[in-house]
């Protein structure tokens, strides 16, 4: 027969044993969360990383377009410009030619004149 002293001993391995199962699944249970954890660190890196490399490109490209948009700017203005000049030139062109045309007006007018009064004229000599 056991002893009371047995029995306890006894009961205390079966305890300390059910207890050491329970740390086992708790540290089974923390290496599954651990290693989850690992994974969705390496993948939040490697998209951190891929993310940077975006953004290293779409800056590229923002400073092409940008550099494209400088460019363009440039040739507006210098568009501008010309069309400006040829505008002005235009308007100098046009009101000369409406100066002339008005002279040549008046001269065809003072020429039918003219021509009216020497034919009077011609007309009284007969």
């Amino acid at each position: 027969m056991a002893t009371d002293n047995e029995r306890f001993l006894a009961r205390r391995v079966l305890n300390l044993e059910r207890e050491l199962d329970i740390e086992k699944r708790k540290s089974i249970d923390s290496h599954k969360a651990l290693c989850k954890k690992e994974r969705l660190i390496k993948e939040l890196t490697i998209k951190a990383d891929e993310e940077k490399l975006t953004l290293q490109k779409l800056q590229v490209l923002v400073e092409d377009l940008e550099s494209s948009l400088k460019v363009y700017k440039h040739k507006i203005y210098d568009v501008e410009t010309i069309s400006n000049y040829n505008a002005d030139r235009f308007r100098k062109v046009h009101k000369m030619y409406l100066a002339e045309n008005s002279r040549s007006e008046k001269i065809q007018e003072e020429l039918k004149q003219l021509k009216a009064s020497g034919r009077t004229n011609l007309f009284a000599q007969v």
